[in-house]
């Protein structure tokens, strides 16, 4: 899916953008018309693309989320709602933590053969108040 995401080029159509990635998990309507399709494996997978559109449904921007430059977009304070808008649908949510914190945490990268990546939004009294990108490493020893 990653290639097919690549490909796509600003202007294209929206048949287009189904056509590579597929049914969006979510659409919202944004200013003037235009849409925004949102193509997720969360909160198991680690794919959240977000593909705008104009009023006339071609392409006019298209997002990974799980960059480290999108995921330091996120700021705190940050409601619940728009941490959803600003991340993917779906994270894994636990918790409470022992700060009495809720964990929102989505899957960045898969683990390949011992590696993975995490982002975790910490969520109390209704706002983010913080969050972090967690590395594991698993060591065979």
């Amino acid at each position: 899916m990653q290639a097919n995401f690549n490909a796509l080029q600003p202007g294209a159509p929206e048949s287009e953008v189904i056509a590579r990635l597929g049914k969006p998990v979510r659409v919202t309507e944004g200013p003037n018309g235009g849409r925004t399709l949102e193509f997720s494996d969360t909160p198991v997978g680690s794919i959240c693309y977000k593909v705008q559109l104009d009023a006339n449904g071609s392409v006019v921007a298209a997002r990974d989320m799980f960059t480290a430059e999108q995921l330091a977009t996120i700021r705190h304070p940050m409601t619940p709602t728009e941490l959803e808008k600003a991340m993917c649908v779906r994270p894994s949510v636990n918790g409470p933590n022992g700060r009495g914190e809720m964990a929102w945490e989505w899957v960045t990268r898969q683990p390949l053969i011992h590696n993975g990546e995490r982002f975790v939004a910490y969520v109390k009294n209704g706002h983010v108040v913080r969050s972090e990108r967690i590395v594991i490493i698993k060591d065979d020893n």
